[in-house]
This record gives C-alpha cells, sequence and structure tokens, in this order.
C-alpha cells in the first residue's frame, strides 16, 4: 500500500499508473476481510499511507481525486468503529475552507463516500456538528460554484441518517435562512425554524 501511495501521490507519475493505483487501494479497502492485515501493518506506515491519501486529495486530476476520496472513505471505515483516525473530519473540515474549489470539492467528496461507509455509532456527534459547519461555510460563500453547491447538498443529504437526532443550533438556523433567502423555499424554511427545525428536515 505504501508503494502504491507513493505512485498515486506523484504528479510526475502516468496518469493511468495513477489511476491503477488508486484503484487497486480501493478494492482492497473494500474487502470484507481486510481488517487483518490493516491491523497488521505498523502505525508508521499507515500514518504515511494517510498523509499521502490526504495530500492527493489536491491533485490536479479529478479521477485520482475521487478514487483517492474513496480509499480515504475505505480507510476510516477499518479505523473510526475502532477509534482510530480520529482527526480525520477535523481534516477534511480544514480542507472545506481552502480558497482551490476542486480542493474544497475532494474534502466534500470524501465525507461523503465517509459517511456513506460507516455507521451511526462510528462518529461523534461533535465531529457531525464539525462537518456541518463546514459545509455552511462552503454555502455561505460568496460567487460559490454550482457544481461544489449541488455536492455540498448532497453530502448533507448522505448525513441523514446520522442526524435524525440532531437540532440546528441557533447560528446555524440563522445561516439556512440567509441561505435560502429570496428563493422559492424561503417560507417553509422560515416556519420550519419558528416551529421546529432538526437537520434531518
Amino acid at each position: 500500500l505504501k508503494i502504491l501511495t507513493a505512485k498515486i501521490a506523484n504528479e510526475q507519475e502516468n496518469i493511468q499508473v495513477r489511476q491503477i493505483s488508486a484503484t487497486i487501494i480501493k478494492n482492497l479497502l473494500s474487502r470484507e476481510n481486510y481488517m487483518n492485515k490493516w491491523v497488521a501493518i505498523s502505525q508508521e506506515d499507515k500514518n504515511s499511507i494517510k498523509e499521502s491519501l490526504l495530500q492527493t486529495l489536491a491533485s490536479n486530476q479529478i479521477m485520482v481525486r475521487k478514487l483517492v476520496a474513496m480509499a480515504i472513505a475505505g480507510i476510516a471505515k477499518l479505523e473510526l468503529p475502532k477509534n482510530g483516525w480520529a482527526n480525520i473530519f477535523d481534516l477534511l473540515v480544514g480542507a472545506t475552507h481552502n480558497e482551490t474549489p476542486y480542493i474544497q470539492q475532494s474534502a466534500v467528496t470524501a465525507i461523503t463516500y465517509i459517511f456513506q461507509e460507516i455507521s451511526t455509532t462510528d462518529v461523534l456527534q461533535e465531529k457531525i456538528n464539525l462537518v456541518l459547519d463546514g459545509f455552511f461555510g462552503i454555502l455561505n460563500q460568496q460567487n460559490v460554484q454550482s457544481n461544489l453547491i449541488c455536492d455540498t447538498l448532497n453530502a448533507m443529504e448522505t448525513m441523514i441518517p446520522f442526524l435524525k437526532q440532531n437540532f440546528m443550533n441557533k447560528e446555524q438556523v440563522e445561516d439556512m435562512i440567509k441561505l435560502f433567502a429570496g428563493s422559492p423555499i424561503e417560507l417553509p424554511v422560515l416556519l420550519c425554524a419558528v416551529y421546529g427545525f432538526r437537520r434531518s428536515e
């Protein structure tokens, strides 16, 4: 895995080699019986693999970024239930504040894949709040690209099963009202804000 991640992270490497390497990693991590093999890898090598994959979210190749996001989700699926990789959401939310739109999009994509892979018991409520704050930050940006808005809203939809018992705080409700001001659904949003607005709604 360490050799493959080095291939992926190398922007000078042939694009097909990078894509094949990323695909192999993604497929390996998605195997049900891979947990024992992952556990056997030294912590130093695990950290090196994670760091390389995270850095490659900034690749100039969109397909590489997408495959790497899947690989990151694969590792998160293995580690989060065991209380590992505790800072993964902090790192990805940090990337949503990047000034480069495609890096923001890569982070949103990785977060989406992670929530598709894990269960509701694998993530702390504070991390869910952190992710939502990061998403609201994207949606409140000036001149944000439409594809980034769509990806962010899709990511929030993916998170719905994690939010059913979770109500928005005052700042998040205000952000939501501002976001939909002047839109066809402004009135329903205001009504929900007054009579109760859960994140899953």
